[in-house]
C-alpha cells in the first residue's frame, strides 16, 4: 500500500479530465454516446478524444484533399483556425476562407 501512496498520481495521466488510458483506448472511446456539438460538456473534455491533426492530414496529396481535411478539422473535430494553420503552414485567415468556401460549396 505504501508503494501506491509514494508512486506517481493517476490524476497526472488523465487526458481531457476524463480519459485514463493509452491513445488506442482513447480513440476507441471517442464518440461513444457523445455529441461533440453538446456545449454542456467542457471543451477540454470534448476535444480529448479527437484525432491528431497529423492523422487528419495524413493522406492529403492535393489542394482539394487538404481543403477537405481543413474543413473537417474545424467543423467536425473543433480545432481552432490557428491550430490548423500552424499545422499546414497557412495563416488562420486563409484557413478561415478555405472553410467558408468549402461550406458554401457544400450548400450548393
Amino acid at each position: 500500500m505504501s508503494e501506491g501512496i509514494s508512486g506517481p498520481s493517476l490524476w497526472e495521466e488523465l487526458t481531457g479530465q476524463i480519459y485514463l488510458g493509452d491513445k488506442q483506448f482513447i480513440e476507441s472511446a471517442r464518440g461513444l454516446g457523445r455529441n461533440y456539438a453538446d456545449h454542456e460538456i467542457p471543451r477540454q473534455q470534448r476535444e480529448a478524444a479527437r484525432p491528431d491533426l497529423s492523422l487528419l492530414f495524413a493522406e492529403t496529396y492535393s489542394k482539394e484533399g487538404r481543403n477537405k481535411a481543413i474543413y473537417a478539422a474545424h467543423v467536425i473535430h473543433g480545432y481552432t483556425l490557428k491550430e490548423i494553420g500552424d499545422h499546414v503552414g497557412l495563416h488562420y485567415t486563409t484557413v478561415s476562407r478555405i472553410i467558408r468556401d468549402k461550406g458554401q460549396k457544400m450548400l450548393q
